[in-house]
């Protein structure tokens, strides 16, 4: 049963969504005059306000969510303790999703496939690490470093979020809000469309660390220290794989492009999201890239363009590889294209107490080092947060850092259990993705959705790709990519179970056959 709380509006006026947009935007407005001048008053004015439209849209708060995971804020809208944005939209989103499973009369997202899945692996992963214990004076003291340290940053708090077994949890909330609440089309291209606006803010907020022109010189990198930079942009390789994920987006939306004028805007945003993406000086990021040109160029019928373009890849890589002329040199600026090349570098510090091992040499001792870290803990791991703790009683170097593979860290925190509950995930929603890609046209129609469908398969390749040079598992940019894979999934499975789309009326000549029956 469908109902005015749960479902969408419809109808064939634009009028609610000009209203709803123009009252985020007054929102947004108050919010940030607030922000400047420190109001108590204007910021609780445009809480309330806000909280009355995602009552009304709760796809709205979904679009929030996006944007301050995705985005640093400034610091009047960050809250104190336990009373943040993303606390307060829960508090909404919650009882929403509570009474829309009893005016449907189903627990359908607990029994849906994969996020039963990940609710075991996240259960698995917690698990572990609430029964963990340190068999080292050492790594027992850095545990209580590092709780300490949380609860600084956090301030005084009823519960920990800033534990990384709490924020595993908080981000599973989020996928269980995100599947639910964006059922129809419109919500799926309601997000992608705040996903690219995000997009553009990283354009206006792109910095290097040295260079007169900023761009000109060194990694790209977003600003996000002091609010309105892109969060993952802290990190250039988490930032390649954003723009890379904007990048198939931006790519397979342009066959719904019905005006030859928009093909201007659409090509220079393609443009420089793709010129970004070697910028941020990521090798994994560059060699995602590849691998999406080549999926990008086998895909589909057969023709003269794909032949050109084969051939100046095949040209690029002979010449790059094969007659050692670094031709990245030419068209990137500054270190980058030497940064590219170079496997050897030395490793980089992002934070106190946390390396980076960028190289091939520091990528195989963490391989090895967990290659005796699964035998202590084989089938459940040593629990979320902990691998440097274990590492620093198994590695002999006393190097410390992240596993920068999500296999890796899927094995030694949660065990072979949580490595093979994620990878039968990825498997149900790969093989959904492609059913759904078969007969597009002769089975969803109606729904409209092949370019999304036919998008987030070749993002669910370049995830699955990026995550053996990067911890993604946890990220929330995994959350984001799988909950829009999701949301595809179950808006075409409800039609193909119903017939219609979902808060879509039922017509009345089926329902007059139903009542005669």
């Amino acid at each position: 049963m469908q109902t005015a709380l749960t479902a969408p509006a419809s109808g064939p006026s634009n009028a609610p969504a000009v209203l709803t947009g123009a009252a985020i935007a007054a929102v947004c407005l108050i919010a940030m005059v607030a922000a400047m001048l420190g109001s108590t008053f204007l910021l609780g004015l445009a809480a309330i306000v806000l909280g009355t439209i995602v009552l009304r849209v709760p796809v709205i708060g979904i679009m929030i969510y996006l944007v301050t995971f995705l985005f640093t804020y400034p610091e009047a809208l960050r809250g104190v303790g336990n009373l943040t944005i993303n606390n307060a939209l829960g508090m909404i989103l919650l009882p929403l999703m509570l009474v829309g499973f009893v005016r449907e009369g189903s627990l359908w997202i607990l029994r849906f496939k994969p996020m039963v899945l990940i609710g075991v692996g996240v259960a698995i992963l917690v698990g572990s690490s609430v029964f963990y214990v340190p068999s080292d004076d050492a790594a027992a003291d850095m545990a209580q470093m590092q709780i300490e340290r949380s609860q600084r940053v956090q301030g005084p708090a009823l519960i920990q979020t800033r534990d990384a077994g709490t924020k595993l949890v908080t981000r599973y909330a989020f996928l269980m809000f995100f599947v639910f609440f964006v059922r129809t089309p419109r919500d799926l291209k309601l997000v992608v469309g705040t996903i690219l606006a995000c997009l553009l803010m990283s354009y206006l907020n792109a910095t290097a660390e040295v260079g007169p022109i900023r761009a000109a010189e060194g990694r790209v990198r977003v600003l996000g220290e002091v609010g309105s930079g892109l969060y993952s942009g802290r990190n250039p390789n988490k930032l390649a794989y954003f723009l890379l994920f904007c990048l198939t987006l931006l790519w397979y939306m342009r066959t719904r492009i019905k005006s030859a004028a928009l093909y201007i805007p659409w090509l220079a945003g393609f443009a420089l999201t793709f010129y970004m993406i070697p910028l941020t000086a990521s090798r994994s990021g560059l060699l995602n890239l590849m691998l999406f040109c080549g999926i990008v160029l086998l895909e589909g019928r057969f023709n003269y363009r794909k032949v050109v373009g084969l051939a100046m890849v095949t040209i690029f890589i002979a010449l790059q590889f094969g007659y050692q002329v670094n031709l990245l040199n030419y068209i990137l600026p500054g270190d980058v294209g030497a940064r590219l090349t170079n496997i050897d570098i030395r490793p980089e510090v992002i934070e106190e107490g946390v390396i980076a091992q960028g190289s091939a040499q520091g990528r195989q001792q963490t391989a090895a080092v967990a290659a005796r870290m699964v035998p202590r803990h084989p089938f459940f791991g040593v629990g979320i947060g902990n691998f440097n703790f274990e590492r620093a009683i198994v590695d002999p170097t006393g190097t410390l850092g992240p596993p920068h593979n999500s296999y890796l860290w899927a094995v030694t925190q949660g065990g072979l259990v949580t490595l093979g509950v994620y990878l039968a995930m990825f498997t149900y929603v790969f093989r959904s993705l492609r059913e759904l890609e078969r007969n597009y046209e002769a089975r969803f129609r109606e729904v409209d959705l092949g370019w999304l469908v036919r998008a987030m398969r070749t993002g669910m390749f370049g995830f699955l790709f990026f995550s053996l040079f990067a911890d993604m598992w946890h990220h929330i940019l995994f959350f984001v990519v799988i909950g829009m894979s999701l949301a595809v999934i179950n808006v075409h499975r409800s039609y193909a179970e119903t017939g219609r789309l979902y808060g879509a009326p039922v017509p009345t000549r089926n329902l007059a056959h139903g009542l005669a029956g």
